[in-house]
């Protein structure tokens, strides 16, 4: 059972995440989506997704380190954290 104050902070949850997600680049969004899970399978290996995208597993990397970093400073600034001038 979740309270009525859960739910309404799951949904907010929510929300921020697909705010995030749909302010990423098609490419950032997919690896994003295969490395965590989110599209409802399971969770995959970078190996796993380089393979399934056709591109270096380096590559894939080093494109999800700077997505999550990305991600990491877009919830920073949105809850007052870090002002737009900074960088992380």
């Amino acid at each position: 059972y979740e309270s009525p104050y859960e739910c309404i902070l799951k949904k907010e949850l929510i929300l921020e995440i697909k705010d995030i997600m749909d302010s990423l680049s098609e490419k950032e969004r997919k690896i994003v989506s295969l490395a965590f899970g989110l599209d409802g399978n399971k969770p995959l290996k970078q190996w796993e997704i380089a393979s399934i995208l056709n591109y270096n597993q380096s590559y894939i990397s080093r494109l999800l380190r700077k997505t999550l970093d990305k991600i990491k400073r877009k919830i920073l600034i949105r809850n007052g954290y870090y002002s737009l001038q900074k960088k992380i």
